[in-house]
């Protein structure tokens, strides 16, 4: 029978294989490692977009960044200037800061009501966030584990946002930052993750079907 291969973009080519990185570190981790290196990943994404649609001074992005009390220093503060300044959209808001809160309650413990001794992705609080994310789109059967979920959305999203970071850098050092921060604003809130997210699971429903396809083949042979 036919080989039918799905048809991707370049774009979407290149944004998989540098999700695929974040997916593979994420797919080693333990239930409690996986929640705390996938919020480290978009914190880190985050300041990475902002550092370059901020004013280039040292002296500015070390105060906002690193100083002792510094105003951005935190997760949750990235999460909201990236909304409050239209860098990211409402619903990509939500979910990165569903992220934070998973994350918390893999960090802390009881003293702060976190689970960190005994967190879980199949904890119900946990789960019902998982599937709760707003870029999702509908979830075929057989994919709806938590923590699958949580890995899929994280690695899609820090892919997605720091291959925009890398393009804007791009855009500032050849037509200034003006520029890049206009691109950004026009750009960033535009990120199509939920389709990006649909194409990954054609893309896994379109492999299914080729094994199955395949054994039935290999199968009439026999």
């Amino acid at each position: 029978m036919e080989n039918k291969e799905l048809v991707v973009d370049s774009d979407f080519r290149t944004l998989m294989d540098r999700s695929s990185l974040i997916l593979d570190l994420l797919h080693k981790e333990t239930d409690r490692g996986c929640a705390l290196v996938g919020g480290a990943a978009l914190d880190e994404v985050l300041g990475g977009l902002l550092t370059i649609y901020l004013l280039k001074d040292k002296d500015v992005v070390n105060a906002l960044f690193d100083s002792p009390n510094a105003p951005i220093s935190t997760f949750s503060a990235r999460i909201w200037l990236c909304r409050g300044i239209g860098l990211i959209s409402k619903e990509l808001c939500h979910d990165i800061d569903a992220v934070r809160h998973i994350r918390n309650q893999a960090a802390h413990f009881e003293s702060r009501k976190g689970h960190g001794h005994d967190f879980t992705f199949r904890r119900q609080d946990i789960s019902g966030r998982c599937r709760s994310l707003q870029c999702l789109p509908s979830i075929p059967g057989g994919y709806s584990d938590p923590r699958f979920i949580f890995e899929l959305f994280v690695g899609m999203a820090a892919g997605c946002l720091a291959e925009h970071a890398k393009n804007w850098k791009l855009v500032a050092d050849n037509l200034g930052d003006t520029a890049a921060r206009e691109c950004m604003l026009k750009g960033v809130p535009a990120i199509d993750l939920k389709g990006h997210l649909q194409k990954f699971f054609d893309d896994l429903r379109a492999r299914a079907a080729e094994g199955l396809e395949s054994s039935e083949g290999k199968g009439v042979g026999t």
